[in-house]
């Protein structure tokens, strides 16, 4: 063999190794990849319940202000207060939550998942974040007393459409011009002796529609029913009075309606009170948005300020009283003398500040449009 073909020889071997090198590395390589492939996906096969369960421990705490915190006083916060912080358990999972008040209107809140971590000690974490705001509920009508038939007011009962402003809710609020002092969908169905307003008697068709009894603006009955802080059985009987343990304005208290003329610690306490059926406010006073899902009879001087919803009628008793604020009487039983009855010394009148302090007071929390729900990490 000559030194030419040597030479040419060696380098041939020479690249045969390197080749043979290169594909060892290559084939090493795409093995490794694999085997990782494999780990990985054995892992995250062994995680994928895990973060299901930690993100869904989180999504349940950022939705339990909506589910379980709906008798807190969301209006009395002021704009950057924040929600006090909670431990939600949700199996081996829980979360923690918190909140802070962003805008008049807006809350932002967090929630942390965690969970056990099923590869390392420790545990899994997932935090979303959820925008809520308060569905504040809109009456249809302005007038003081809004009646789906006929109305009677007569002796000393009276109706007054002028606006007035009474107990807490008058600072910053002045009074706003008159109104009806009664609405109906065909007023030959009143019969009235002293009913005031601009105009006294109004034609509004919304009075004569079930949903302006069941439906205000984004919230319903059935929603503003969730948020009551007091629910009683129907045939009650009731003398609210503001009720305090020590200097604490006690809302356990079931008739503890608040303090509409006085300046005490149950001044801004302005409950939700449902009532399953009839429901007699026998002297007492107190503040809110009072739900009846029969008849209202107020007698013995009973005070109430806010808005008031009866699903039939609101008739006055012995001794009358006084509702201040908006009244609405959806007349669901009809028959001869089955009306609502404004007399015996009782006074219905406007008060749209009291009105509006109250529905803000009872509005709920809901999910804003389009973009509420984020996955933060």
């Amino acid at each position: 063999m000559t030194p030419a073909h040597a030479t040419h020889h060696q380098r041939r071997r020479g690249v045969a190794l390197l080749t043979t090198l290169a594909v060892l590395i290559l084939l090493l390589l795409l093995t490794s990849g694999a085997a990782h492939l494999a780990l990985g996906d054995a892992r995250r096969g062994r995680d994928g319940p895990v973060l299901a369960t930690t993100t869904a421990a989180a999504d349940a705490g950022a939705y339990s202000l909506l589910r379980d915190w709906n008798t807190f006083d969301f209006d009395s916060m002021a704009v950057g207060d924040t929600i006090p912080s909670v431990r939600l358990p949700a199996g081996d999972a829980w979360a923690a939550v918190r909140g802070r008040r962003v805008s008049a209107m807006a809350w932002w809140i967090t929630s942390t998942g965690f969970a056990p971590d099923t590869t390392q000690p420790g545990y899994t974490r997932r935090q979303v974040n959820l925008v809520l705001r308060q569905a504040i509920p809109e009456l249809a009508t302005s007038a003081a007393l809004t009646a789906r038939d006929s109305v009677t007011v007569r002796g000393r009962g009276s109706v007054s459409g002028t606006d007035t402003v009474t107990g807490p809710w008058g600072a910053g609020c002045p009074p706003g011009t008159a109104v009806a002092g009664v609405a109906l969908a065909d007023t030959s169905k009143a019969r009235h002796g002293t009913v005031l307003g601009a105009p006294p008697l109004a034609v509004d068709p919304r009075a004569g529609l079930l949903a302006t009894y069941a439906a205000f603006g984004p919230a319903t009955w059935q929603r503003l029913t969730t948020r009551a802080a007091h629910v009683l059985s129907g045939g009650a009987v009731v003398s609210p009075a503001p009720r305090l343990t020590g200097t604490t304005c006690d809302a356990s208290v079931t008739s503890n309606w608040g303090e509409p003329i006085g300046t005490g610690p149950c001044a801004r306490y302005a409950p939700v009170i449902w009532v399953r059926g009839d429901l007699t406010l026998n002297g007492g006073r107190g503040q809110g948005v009072l739900l009846v899902d029969g008849d209202l009879h107020v007698q013995n001087g009973a005070e109430f300020h806010g808005v008031v919803i009866a699903r039939d009628d609101v008739v006055s008793g012995p001794g009358g009283g006084a509702l201040f604020g908006a009244v609405l009487a959806a007349d669901s039983v009809r028959g001869p003398g089955d009306h609502s009855l404004i007399g015996d010394d009782l006074l219905v009148r406007r008060s749209s500040c009291t009105a509006a302090g109250v529905l803000r007071r009872a509005a709920p929390l809901v999910p804003v449009a389009r973009r509420a729900w984020a996955e933060l990490q």
